[in-house]
């Protein structure tokens, strides 16, 4: 009987469709095509096109993306060209283009939201403009035919699971300007080998995970190199997970800043040297000599070294106290002249 009833419906549903008015049915088809929007806006002054001839998505306009209104092209983007003039991309903008191979990012975008390539498996390589400064959370995040990527040293942080299963990422630099490298970041990466940490005191994700190529029970491990400068936190890092560590050598010494010969003495940046930037070293002195750490920064170190010697001492600070003397009795001049006229 069941069997019998299944029949009936299926008769009586193509009796329906063979006896619908042709206009019906064109009906039906223009709605469906209206329903599949081509272009669109995709924030405040920002448009949106696709060309379904090539499957190319172009977004143009200026300022932030806060829409994403082509999910329903997902299946059919090949490639994304982000026109100067935007300047962020918007969470999980193309995640799941399964078939996106290109990406044109310009220099106006300042950030990879959270997701944005997420699942964009045919995505092979990204180069990254020296204008953005974040890489989100999931950025990359199973981008599994991702090989390489260029980061600039613009950016500042690699956030949680940014590239997590990238599966064919094979080498990773990154720059001395990130100062944090979020959980997971790399884990799953399982071509990984190369991983150059080239900031001294990067803050990197504390686990295991945070750059793996393969897992040993519960446990992520990573078989490749670490590389970073001596006394660094990739150093820290790779021996507190037993993985093996390749040394670049001491980590660069930074040069003082250049000063104007006007800042010098000027160890309170106020523009002027007088009697309290002598009293302001020797505070400074006195905590050192009591076995506390240096609080100047570098330019207030420079300031500081009145007679440029290298080192910071009492010395420094009786030549500020007594060009701030010079000033005040009615001489003019900077304290390098000041200092010159002794020679």
């Amino acid at each position: 009987m069941r069997s019998g009833k299944w029949t009936a419906l299926l008769c009586a549903g193509a009796m329906l469709l063979t006896a619908a008015p042709t206009g019906a049915i064109g009906a039906v088809t223009a709605y469906a095509e209206e329903t599949t929007p081509t272009s669109g806006t995709c924030g405040e002054n920002l448009t949106w096109t696709f060309d379904e001839s090539t499957g190319t998505l172009t977004i143009s306009g200026e300022g932030e993306m806060t829409e994403t209104p082509w999910y329903h092209l997902n299946g059919q983007i090949k490639a994304a060209v982000i026109e100067d003039g935007v300047t962020s991309i918007r969470w999980w903008a193309f995640s799941y283009c399964i078939f996106l191979t290109s990406v044109t990012i310009p220099d106006s975008v300042t950030s990879i939201g959270k997701g944005v390539f997420a699942y964009c498996s045919a995505l092979t390589s990204v180069t990254i403009p020296d204008s953005v400064t974040s890489i989100g959370e999931f950025a990359f995040y199973g981008c599994s035919g991702l090989t390489s990527v260029t980061i600039p040293d613009s950016v500042t942080s690699i956030e949680l699971c940014a590239f997590d299963f990238c599966t064919t990422l094979t080498s990773v630099t990154i720059p001395d300007s990130v100062t944090s490298i979020g959980l997971y970041a790399f884990r799953n990466c399982e071509s990984l080998t190369s991983a150059t940490i080239l900031n001294p005191d990067c803050e990197i994700g504390d686990y295991g995970g945070t750059f793996s190529n393969g897992r040993d029970g519960e446990n992520y491990v990573y078989s490749g190199t670490v590389s970073g400068y001596e006394g660094s936190t990739a150093q820290a890092y790779a021996e507190k997970y037993g993985y093996t560590f390749q040394s670049l050598s001491a980590a660069p010494v930074s040069e003082p800043p250049a000063l104007e010969d006007a800042a010098v003495g000027d160890v309170s940046g106020d523009a002027k040297v007088d009697a309290s930037d002598a009293a302001d070293l020797l505070i400074v002195l006195a905590e050192i000599g009591a076995g506390g750490e240096n609080p100047l920064s570098d330019a207030q170190k420079a300031a500081a070294d009145a007679d440029g010697n290298g080192e910071l001492n009492a010395g420094d600070a009786a030549t500020i106290l007594q060009y701030a003397a010079f000033i005040g009795a009615g001489g003019t001049g900077t304290l390098p002249d000041f200092l010159k006229s002794f020679a």
